[in-house]
């Protein structure tokens, strides 16, 4: 009878359906239960789907979690910041391995970020709550050392107070902090990035300052990478932008980010080296009870500009999933719920999905058995395995316990697969240098040597981990060697770990090595072109049907060019009788003087193409829009004018000379020509007095962009300012 009463309380996502459960106690204790029975029943075989240990009891609620290279992972965040728990993983998983430490550093660790130093292995904590009630953040640092477990006030602060800032190791060693919040009420985001240097304390990047980057709910745990052209790449809310860390800084927008799955309560990883999967989420604000998405992103950076495609669906949406990167570079999804930290609606997602890279697809894995929601997190262990914990405060249950997913690679059906040992002569790397690896097994090939940076998780993004994939150069008996990589921008300078993976794609334990950084590295000097580019080339009108020699209608912009910061849109129509794309060169010449965002034909003898090509000043790149085709109706000529019949006179009298018998100037634009209007029969200006003898071909449609100075496209050169009162 409990297989049938199960399969009425739990969906095929192993989540809980309250649809049909409403009236039980949703108790932690009942949750449990019902959790173990439904993976009793739908159990895998464990090289398909993994396994589940059992719950472990945590003492605390961990909102936050970092892997020292001591061994130990660190975990705070409870609710009140006060204490924190050190687990010795050597010592295994019973209740004595893990140590709850008070704190007395007088800073609440609350929603803080945190980083292993690379140059001294000690763990740098940033900002956090305030103690004393409220929420506003703190400016405080603080040191934790897993030599002794001591948690120190390290006696400097940043200019800026941070509630949920990120911080990322930078290719010199230094810290870089984003993000975060000075006060809730109202809210007050930190706007200006910060970098740490170990030797000489914080300094403000005022260049960098932005409200596109980090204004609104941006400030909100900002997801950040080093990437491979030596700058910080950053997806906040819906804002892309890169950061030039250096001297003062700088900071540009690359791009919006125009996908459903943004904002605070999705997940990111850079899971190779330039290249990011964004997934879940949905919605600017931690709003509870709002819908999840199931949508999912690839953005690669490898160029100059971020390029976003769209990535497989995942099976479930997930609010406040959690990504982690597996020895063998996939992808493991933990944790979530359909609607915001709440355990209504399709319930709570208790089934990870594992993400192939090489093959793109994804893969159910076997369901734990407590929700992870929100201030709940997932970090790679040493051994491969993948530990999830906490969850709650605030939230509809608070768990302090964790649980351990071994992933399908460390089974043979059932069994545990035979692994790799793996012996290192040093545990320190340096950047284009080889290692030699020695494999202790005399069963296990070696088929890939793979590095995993320790992790520093909270809040749905770990920080810190990278993969990189390393190249295997020479085997010989039981030793391979390795090629290391040869810059700081693939593999930051700190701590990884190391895996051997053999034939069967079953990894080793790992093992701590560490680079060194060189605080003297400075990146390549204009590692992309540093410009405010356009990220959307706006739209065109459509096609019209005119007769010949007919002025056709002007050609508006239905969208509006947008994007970057600061610099001016600027403009050129192009012009084309062949039915080319408008993406093509060929076929395309350019207008000249035709540089704003509309443009009115003259009068045309066949059928002409529009294009319009967008940009921002000083870039270099542009776009093109779509093309807009003029379609002539017939060939004919128009009728030649009527001439004026001249009155017998006895001597010459000086008169103006008429060119129609007609008024044919049109003045509807003249306030964008100071009063100069257009003859549309005659093809030339008409003066403001409506005297079409005083010809003006100048154009000063964005004479703001030079100067002053127009263009005369009848004579082809350029047309002095106009002076006007």
């Amino acid at each position: 009878m409990q297989r049938t009463f199960v399969a009425e309380f739990w969906n095929k996502a192993g989540t809980v359906n309250l649809k049909k459960c409403w009236d039980i106690p949703l108790t932690p204790a009942v949750l449990v239960m019902l959790c173990s029975l439904q993976a009793a029943t739908s159990a895998h075989a464990n090289d398909r789907s993994g396994s589940w240990g059992p719950l472990l009891d945590w003492n605390i609620n961990p909102i936050h979690a970092i892997l020292t290279p001591g061994n130990t992972l660190m975990t705070f965040g409870q609710g009140g910041g006060v204490e924190y728990s050190v687990w010795q993983i050597g010592m295994g998983t019973l209740p004595f391995s893990r140590t709850i430490i008070g704190n007395n550093t007088g800073t609440d660790l609350f929603c803080a970020s945190q980083i292993v130093l690379p140059d001294s292995a000690k763990v740098l904590m940033t900002g956090g709550d305030q103690l004393g009630g409220g929420n506003p953040g703190n400016p405080n640092t603080t040191i934790f050392d897993d030599q002794d477990n001591s948690l120190t006030d390290a006696g400097i602060t940043m200019e800026y107070a941070r509630w949920y800032p990120t911080t990322i190791a930078l290719p010199n060693g230094e810290i870089l902090a984003q993000g975060g919040r000075a006060h809730d009420d109202p809210n007050v985001p930190v706007i200006t990035p910060e970098i740490y240097n170990p030797g000489a304390g914080w300094r403000t990047l005022n260049g960098a300052t932005s409200e596109y980057a980090y204004g609104g709910f941006k400030w909100w745990y900002p997801r950040s990478w080093i990437i491979p052209n030596g700058l910080a790449f950053g997806i906040s809310g819906n804002s892309m932008f890169y950061v030039d860390y250096q001297n003062d800084g700088d900071i540009v927008s690359a791009g919006n980010f125009s996908k459903q799955h943004t904002f605070e309560t999705s997940t990111a990883v850079m899971y190779r080296p330039g290249k990011i999967l964004q997934l879940g989420g949905g919605g600017e604000g931690n709003i509870e009870g709002t819908p999840a998405t199931n949508t999912a992103s690839f953005v690669d950076v490898t160029g100059s500009w971020p390029v976003v495609t769209d990535a497989p669906e995942l099976e479930y949406a997930r609010h406040w999933a959690d990504t982690t990167i597996l020895p063998d570079g996939n992808v493991l999804v933990t944790g979530g719920s359909q609607l915001n930290n709440s355990l209504g609606g399709d319930g709570p997602v208790l089934t990870p999905e594992l993400f192939d890279v090489e093959t793109n697809q994804w893969s159910l894995m076997a369901a734990e058995e407590i929700p992870r929601l929100y201030h709940s997190f997932a970090i790679l262990l040493p051994d491969a395995t993948v530990l999830t914990a906490g969850g709650g405060e605030p939230g509809p249950i608070t768990n302090r316990n964790a649980q351990i997913f071994s992933p399908p690679y460390l089974f043979e059906g059932d069994q545990p697969a035979p692994r790799p040992i793996i012996e290192l002569a040093s545990s320190e790397l340096r950047y284009g240098a080889s290692v030699v690896i020695r494999n202790l097994s005399d069963t296990n090939v070696i088929d890939r040597v793979t590095l995993v940076k320790t992790g520093a998780v909270t809040h749905s993004f770990n920080s810190e981990q990278r993969f990189v994939e390393l190249e295997l150069t020479a085997r010989s008996g039981q030793q391979i060697t390795a090629q290391l990589p040869d810059s700081p921008t693939i593999a930051t300078p700190g701590y990884y770990l190391m895996f051997a993976i053999d034939t069967n794609g079953t990894p080793s334990v790992g093992e701590f090595v560490h680079f060194a950084p060189d605080p003297g590295y400075v990146p390549p000097a204009s590692p992309i072109e540093f410009c405010e580019n356009v990220t959307s080339p706006g739209a065109i009108t459509t096609y019209q049907n005119i007769p010949a020699y007919e002025t056709p209608a002007t050609i508006y912009s239905v969208k509006d060019a947008w994007g970057g910061l600061d610099g001016e849109i600027m403009y050129q129509w192009f012009r084309s009788t062949e039915p080319v794309d408008s993406g093509s060169e060929a076929g395309w010449e350019e207008i000249p003087g035709a540089i704003n965002k509309w443009y009115t034909p003259p009068p045309l003898q066949e059928t002409t193409y529009f294009a319009r090509r967008v940009k921002r000043s000083e870039c270099e790149a542009s776009f093109t829009t779509s093309a807009a085709m003029v379609e002539v109706t017939n060939t004919g000529t128009t009728p030649a004018p009527t001439p004026i019949p001249e009155e017998p006179v006895d001597e010459p009298i000086n008169q103006p000379e008429e060119t129609a018998s007609i008024d044919s100037c049109n003045y509807d634009l003249a306030y964008l020509n100071n009063g100069w209007g257009w003859d549309a029969v005659n093809f030339k200006s008409c003066a403001p007095d409506g005297n079409k003898s005083a010809v003006d071909t100048c154009i000063y449609d964005q004479s703001d962009l030079n100067n002053g100075w127009g263009w005369d496209p009848v004579n082809g050169k350029s047309c002095e300012p106009r002076v006007t009162e």
